[in-house]
Order: C-alpha cells, then sequence, then structure tokens
C-alpha cells in the first residue's frame, strides 16, 4: 500500500488531521487511522520517503516563487517581479543562483552595481531596465502575471479569451457576451450576425393563462406583466 501526502496540507475541518498525534484523536476511527501512520506495529507504514523536487513546475523562477509562497516566506524581489515593478535584479535571474541565466556579463555588471550608481545619479527605471539583454527583458515580461490595466493584450490570449465570465448581474454578463463574440470572429475573420429576439405570449387556449379567472384567485399574480409585456432578461 502507497499512500501520498502534503506536510502542508490544511487541517480537516472539526476533525483528526493525519499529522495529529494519537493522543488527540477524537473518535476510534480516527484513533486507527493515526495508528496506520505513526503506529510501530507490523499493520503500520514501514518506510517514508520525502519528495522534495517538484514536478508540477518546468519554470526554475515559477517554481521557486510558488514554493515561497506555499512557505509563507515570499521575497521582496519575487514580489516586484509578479507584478511588474522594479527589480534589483535583471530578468533571467533565479533565486539561489550566482549568476543571471542569460550568461550575459553586462546584465551580470547591472545588477551588481550599474543599477545603483545609474539610481543615485536620478536615472529612470524604463532607461535601466532597456540596458538588458533581450533574454532578460523577454523573461522579465513573462514573469509579470498581475494585470494593471483592462487593456492588456493577455486578455485576448488562449485561455482567458475563452474563459467562463460569472457575474451577479445580467448587464454585464450579456456585455461581456457581445465583446467576447467581437474578439472571437476577429481573431479568426469570421462575420458577426447580430439577431434581435422578440417575446410573444402564446394563444389562452395553449398556455391556459386566463385573465379572468387568475384575477379571481389570486388578485396580486394578475396585476404581474404577461411574457409579452417583458424586456429583455438581461434586466431581470
Amino acid at each position: 500500500m502507497l499512500l501520498f501526502g502534503d506536510w502542508w496540507q490544511l487541517r480537516p475541518v472539526k476533525s483528526t488531521a493525519l499529522f495529529d498525534q494519537s493522543s488527540k484523536a477524537h473518535s476510534g476511527s480516527a484513533y486507527e487511522g493515526l495508528q496506520l501512520l505513526w503506529g510501530r506495529t507490523r499493520d503500520g507504514l514501514q518506510r517514508l520517503w520525502e519528495l522534495t523536487q517538484p514536478m508540477r513546475c518546468d519554470d526554475p523562477w515559477y517554481g521557486a516563487f510558488l514554493g515561497e509562497c506555499r512557505n509563507g516566506a515570499l521575497s521582496a524581489e519575487n514580489y516586484f517581479f509578479i507584478h511588474g515593478v522594479p527589480t534589483e535584479t535583471v530578468g533571467s535571474m533565479i533565486p539561489g543562483e550566482a549568476a543571471p541565466r542569460c550568461g550575459n556579463a553586462a546584465c551580470a555588471a547591472l545588477q551588481n552595481g550599474r543599477w545603483r550608481e545609474m539610481f543615485a545619479g536620478g536615472a529612470k527605471w524604463p532607461a535601466m531596465q532597456s540596458l538588458e539583454c533581450v533574454a532578460c527583458q523577454e523573461e522579465r515580461r513573462a514573469r509579470c502575471r498581475v494585470v494593471w490595466s483592462e487593456q492588456d493584450p493577455r486578455f485576448l490570449q488562449q485561455p482567458f479569451d475563452a474563459a467562463p465570465y460569472i457575474h451577479p448581474h445580467n448587464v454585464p454578463k450579456y456585455y461581456a457576451l457581445q465583446l467576447r463574440a467581437l474578439e472571437f470572429a476577429k481573431q479568426r475573420h469570421l462575420s458577426v450576425h447580430w439577431v434581435r429576439g422578440a417575446r410573444q405570449a402564446l394563444a389562452p387556449r395553449r398556455t391556459g393563462y386566463q385573465r379572468g379567472g387568475l384575477e379571481q384567485e389570486a388578485p396580486a399574480l394578475a396585476r404581474l406583466p404577461r411574457p409579452a409585456d417583458r424586456g429583455h432578461d438581461k434586466y431581470g
């Protein structure tokens, strides 16, 4: 039998966690479960292997960023990278490594002192950042995951261009659907055809809707507008 778990797993709600001590078990089944993991009998687990290499992310910087978030120790430098604001290191720098991944000596010189000298002399960040090599600039753009403007072009790329849009009100929802339709057609060189719908009440004999009888049974309900009188359901 193989069991897999996470040392940082959140505690269960009003129950016993498998990483608790057996003395804290609140029931017999919880105690047996803890004994299965931590007991020293032949019915308990005999070996433990701790997996230390992350396999879900092949991006070395993003993996380091997620590790810091997981441990509750996000560094200021990675916080600045994810928000797309000025940093002390160049775009291809990986936490814990001695030199930038780009291998460019000029980029290493920027973070080792030249940027500080330029900043002390009154230089602005756009001018300082423009000295990075192409690889560092591309990596810096890729690390910025926080949106600062609704005009961000990434909204028009997959998977965001077709992501579900959830809103408690209908008016924004319909407006978003219209924008999505326009963008979908633009990217695929298709035509957009708008169709205006109209509602019409069916004949009384088909619906069983009798105004007089309804007034006698439920006067308040009878005063509600008929289906044909209602507007678009985006206002409902």
